[in-house]
């Protein structure tokens, strides 16, 4: 998380926090044999943390608390000993504590995907488990006296035909719905913007002109070669964007930050939106999926500077190389601006 300092005419002022984060989804080869749902994810035993800093923390426990030792080692810094606790406060979601030997403290809070591993921060770097997590065995609830089973929504038809992503002939915002009622009353409303044609132009020409965009600092790992055209437009998944912004303007700034690609789309609210049975996959995006989000930045140009030059370090070029990944053929942006993060920017691509 950081914060910029912007300056307008002869003011100083402080912006919102600005904040992005990528994700892709490949279907396997079985992709139709999805795993059983679980109730309550827990630990097995041995887990690792896979921090985008370098360093790997490790810890084991059995259950949905962790407790015991903590170490982390890795290519930033020395081992360092430590004491962990917290656990599970949700099916999917953890909020761990490692209180370090030296009197430093981490915060490692994540939530598990449809691939069964979690994803999250610690102290601002990304994560992710090594191995999936387990399903902890729970008693089954009776169902409601009068009540059906919820199911899933099935998938929607085939996408409509496509034409090259940019601009509509005239003026189409998209539709937002206003914020949850538990928003701040001090909180605007979140509306759409005509930014949206503006981040989906220089999205294009990112993917299609890279060397004008060129990556600052470590470059390790970072995608260089243009594709040969385009992102074809998507009006489905321009519509899972947007529906995106508008749940994420619904939630706190904190709640973005550790879970930017989360999506109300399950009774505890913690599926991913690329996994399989979400937004873009129901959208009929089946074989590949991928997402990119920023909250905070006030202007398009800001969005694709952050997403193509400055996602270096623990973010390790994720948007860059989305972007550039050129087995993804369609896409659809949205932008919105209003809510406790100021602006939401969301492009989400696919394969069919």
């Amino acid at each position: 998380m950081s914060r910029r300092i912007i300056v307008i005419g002869s003011q100083l002022c402080t912006a919102a926090t600005v904040f992005a984060a990528a994700v892709v989804y490949a279907a396997p080869a079985n992709a139709d044999a999805q795993p059983p749902g679980c109730g309550q994810y827990g630990f097995t035993g041995d887990a690792l943390l896979r921090q985008g800093d370098g360093m790997n923390t490790s810890f084991t426990s059995v259950g949905t608390q962790a407790t015991g030792r903590a170490i982390t080692t890795g290519t930033s810094g020395p081992a360092l000993g430590g004491t962990v606790s917290g656990g599970f406060t949700a099916p999917r979601h953890f909020d761990l504590t490692i209180r370090w030997d030296d009197g430093t403290v981490g915060h490692y809070i994540g939530d598990v995907g449809g691939d069964a591993k979690a994803y999250g921060t610690a102290n601002g770097a990304y994560f992710d488990t090594a191995l999936p997590l387990g399903c902890i065995p729970t008693q089954a609830a009776a169902p409601p006296l009068g009540g059906t089973p919820l199911g899933a929504a099935p998938p929607a038809a085939t996408p409509p035909a496509v034409t090259p992503l940019g601009p509509p002939p005239g003026p189409s915002p998209l539709a937002a719905t206003q914020p949850a009622a538990t928003q701040p009353a001090a909180t605007p409303p979140a509306v759409p913007s005509d930014a949206t044609s503006e981040i989906e132009a220089l999205v294009n020409d990112a993917r299609t002109h890279p060397e004008l965009y060129p990556p600052r600092g470590d470059t390790t790992g970072a995608a260089m070669a243009p594709c040969a055209g385009p992102f074809l437009s998507s009006q489905a998944l321009a519509d899972t964007a947007a529906s995106h912004n508008d749940f994420l303007a619904s939630q706190s700034v904190e709640w973005v930050m550790t879970r930017p690609h989360m999506h109300a789309s399950t009774p505890d609210g913690m599926q991913m939106s690329t996994d399989v049975g979400a937004p873009i996959d129901q959208a009929g995006f089946h074989s590949l999926r991928a997402q990119i989000v920023a909250m905070g930045y006030p202007t398009a140009a800001a969005v694709i500077q952050a997403w193509m030059q400055d996602d270096g370090g623990p973010l390790q070029w994720g948007h860059r190389n989305i972007i550039l990944n050129c087995g993804l053929s369609q896409a659809g942006a949205a932008h919105l601006q209003g809510g406790p993060g100021g602006h939401y920017w969301t492009v989400n691509m696919g394969n069919p």
